[in-house]
């Protein structure tokens, strides 16, 4: 075997290599990982559809939340429906969520799907009746006046 064989055989093993522990790595990171975390997590489970109302300045915000929970680690997407009082408008917006559920305590953070707009939500939330509510507060940056806005919120576990 030559020297340029050698070398060329000692590439192609390096990048099959490479290839090989990436996917171990990627298998381990988002199959075994989490499992692992959700096969001994004892906390509460707080998967499903969580839903609140909020009416403020002529309007009226339905908000559905779908969160995915692996141990504390929570991710999930809020579609929020505005019912304009006044000019009977509807307006959607989307947001993907992440956040963390600890000490009975739920903290999420979101930004708006639609990467056009602008758009931050930020939840702080405790478990209540019994693991049906989550209340708290919401803080959100409001897109019109580009102010920074919070309101105290209650969200209610769907189909329980």
């Amino acid at each position: 075997m030559s020297t340029e064989e050698t070398i060329v055989y000692g590439v192609i093993a390096g990048i099959l290599t490479s290839f090989i522990i990436f996917f171990l790595l990627q298998v381990f990171n988002n199959i075994i990982a989490p499992w692992y975390k959700s096969f001994i997590y004892q906390g509460l489970d707080i998967n499903g559809v969580w839903e609140e109302i909020n009416e403020h300045e002529g309007a009226k915000d339905i908000s559905k939340i779908s969160l995915t929970q692996h141990a504390q680690q929570i991710k999930g997407f809020m579609t929020v429906v505005k019912y304009h009082n006044d000019t009977e408008e509807t307006e959607i917006k989307n947001f993907k969520m992440k956040g963390f559920f600890r000490d009975g305590h739920v903290i999420l953070t979101g930004e708006n799907s639609n990467k056009k707009y602008r758009g931050h939500i930020t939840y702080l939330l405790s478990i209540t009746e019994g693991g049906n509510s989550l209340s708290g507060i919401l803080s959100w940056v409001d897109s019109g006046s580009d102010k920074i806005e919070s309101s105290e919120t209650v969200l209610h576990r769907e189909n329980v």
